[in-house]
């Protein structure tokens, strides 16, 4: 409940929003339920990967964008280049979050915003590629391929006459979060780690993921499963200390971790 205040409180402040992003969604994490099985003189313990439904607040876009000190330049050719890139289908093992729907964005364009920020606060890695996470591989595990298949599940949100490639987004501001590494094998263990991002303002992405839950609604999907608004926060990853974080890491790229903004230019110069 202090999280869910939290929230609440934080959109109160808002002035005005952007009348694209609701307020109230619900969103999914991933918690680890063990079970200690008694065998004798020895004991097993055994881990299994359950889902748990958390509520929360979407935080809408501020309208306007705050000040931030540092603004950092983007190349103005990241909007108008998605539309003349081609889709490019995830369509790997569910099981191991290889299914997925992305909208890939020219890579070359944001890394001026990466250079910048390895300058600062490197070094930070990068997956050489840049797209927004459209249907992200939980959603597709957990959810949606109970009743549809990756392809059916990429007809509705990439459909003929309106391709995910040609969807207009509007960069809003970098954002940065970070969360305490636990993976005992990883050398940041017990060290908080960061990731940057630019996060983006497009509402006809959250229409696509409309028509996608209505589509999973009508073919049997437990409606309480997916949600077009929920946990969906359109960003660009433009890298990170040691790996990415997701919602599955309690890790929400809101534009409330914004620190810097953003602006387009021909010529970058950070």
């Amino acid at each position: 409940m202090q999280l869910i205040s939290a929230f609440v409180a934080a959109v109160a402040l808002v002035a005005s929003v952007d009348a694209h992003s609701p307020k109230k969604c619900t969103v999914y994490r991933k918690d680890p339920k063990v079970t200690t099985v008694s065998t004798g003189a020895n004991t097993t313990v055994t881990i299994i990967k359950e889902v748990v439904k958390v509520v929360e607040v979407v935080l809408p876009v501020p309208n306007p964008i705050p000040t931030f000190n540092k603004t950092y330049e983007y190349n103005s050719n990241l909007t108008a280049s998605a539309a003349s890139i081609p889709f490019l289908p995830k369509r790997g093992p569910i099981p191991a979050y290889g299914s997925y729907i992305q909208q890939t964005v020219d890579f070359a364009s944001v890394v001026p915003v990466f250079n910048a920020l390895n300058a600062t606060y490197g070094p930070l890695k990068t997956r050489g590629e840049a797209h927004i996470t459209v249907v992200s591989p939980p959603e597709v595990l957990f959810a949606l391929s109970n009743v549809m298949t990756i392809e059916e599940i990429e007809a509705v949100v990439n459909p003929a006459d309106h391709p995910i490639q040609s969807v207009k987004f509007t960069p809003v501001c970098v954002g940065r979060q970070s969360m305490v590494e636990s993976k005992a094998t990883s050398p940041f263990v017990g060290k908080r780690t960061y990731v940057y991002n630019l996060l983006v303002d497009a509402p006809e992405l959250f229409e696509a993921r409309r028509r996608l839950q209505a589509a999973y609604i009508k073919k049997g999907g437990d409606p309480s499963n997916f949600d077009a608004i929920a946990g969906f926060y359109p960003h660009i990853t433009l890298g990170f200390v040691d790996h990415d974080w997701f919602p599955e890491d309690h890790v929400y790229k809101t534009y409330y971790t914004c620190f810097a903004n953003v602006k387009a230019s021909a010529n970058p110069t950070n």
